[in-house]
């Protein structure tokens, strides 16, 4: 990630976590994404568990990452919206 002043980095993350979202959420699930802003934090909170069989130690340990929405995560990896995917962060 680019270096910048503490606020850019903050809305940055932001953008990338709601980038994350859109990629990943399950359009099936007839309920709604809930996000909290608070001082210190943002929450995302998105019906659904994670796809294709994905556990939480894969994403930690592994750094594996499986797209529920395919079309939609490469055209915001295309564009930019999304920097790297689970395999290529350091």
């Amino acid at each position: 990630m680019p270096k910048m002043p503490g606020d850019r980095r903050k809305t940055h993350n932001s953008t990338q976590t709601l980038n994350n979202l859109n990629c990943h959420w399950d359009y099936y699930e007839h309920d709604s994404v809930n996000i909290a802003v608070f001082k210190d934090r943002l929450e995302v909170w998105s019906p659904g568990g994670l796809y294709g069989g994905l556990t939480i130690e894969q994403i930690k340990n592994k750094m594996v990452s499986r797209r529920r929405n395919e079309e939609i995560a490469d055209m915001f990896h295309e564009v930019r919206f999304v920097e790297k995917w689970a395999g290529e962060l350091a």
